[in-house]
């Protein structure tokens, strides 16, 4: 029996460790784990290696015989554990899958697109004459310079009268364009038509600056604004 072999001396120190698994856990404080379904799962799982590992040793580093009444307590007592092993596996994976269908659940409800009513409400543009002016003098001033300045040097350049009847029709084209300009400007600005515009990319704000959470429709900050 002595010289022991590798193995035999390998399988003599894993029941040492299970001894001191089961013993730690068991007697280690605090010992919570009476009152708790799975402590008393890995408990008899140690208690169940530790026979098991005991009976290896016995049997076949010491070739000693064991009764067949203690082989089969060990048996059917490992069996029992290991069924309570996988079913607390099993619990509890099933319960972190419900966990998680649940947070991803959740997280698509907080953080799901906002739809036009909520979008209307969260991009609501301030200072609409404003913005109608600024486009009437940027629309105007490029529109008159072109019509009544430009257009007349063109057309006599060109060797066609440019009388003063031609000169009020150009002048009267660069109003219209004018005015049409600053009236696109002003329909833009409905919360409605702005919040359509966000989606195909030409609101006030871009799509991916709305977020919605559970405390409601945002409007992310711009990145390039100064503090």
């Amino acid at each position: 029996m002595f010289p022991l072999a590798p193995s035999d001396v390998a399988l003599i120190i894993d029941f040492t460790l299970a001894i001191a698994l089961l013993l730690y856990f068991s007697l280690g404080r605090p010992r919570s784990w009476v009152y708790d379904e799975l402590g008393w799962v890995i408990f008899s799982y140690a208690l169940a290696t530790v026979a098991l590992l005991g009976l290896i040793v016995y049997g076949i580093v010491f070739g000693q015989s064991i009764a067949e009444p203690i082989r089969a307590v060990v048996a059917f007592s490992l069996a029992a554990a290991l069924v309570g092993k996988i079913r607390a596996v099993y619990r509890e994976r099933r319960e972190g899958r419900l966990a998680g269908t649940a947070s991803a659940s959740k997280k698509g409800e907080t953080m799901s697109t906002p739809n036009t009513e909520e979008v209307k409400g969260a991009t609501v543009i301030w200072y609409k004459a404003q913005r109608v002016l600024r486009t009437i003098v940027a629309v105007g001033i490029p529109a008159f310079l072109g019509f009544a300045v430009v257009m007349p040097q063109i057309i006599t350049a060109l060797g066609l009268p440019a009388d003063s009847a031609l000169q009020l029709w150009l002048l009267g084209a660069a109003a219209v364009v004018t005015a049409v300009a600053g009236a696109i400007t002003r329909v833009m600005a409905i919360p409605a038509v702005n919040a359509w515009l966000i989606k195909i990319g030409l609101g006030s704000v871009p799509q991916a600056a709305i977020k919605k959470d559970a405390a409601g429709v945002i409007v992310k900050r711009d990145p390039k604004a100064t503090t």
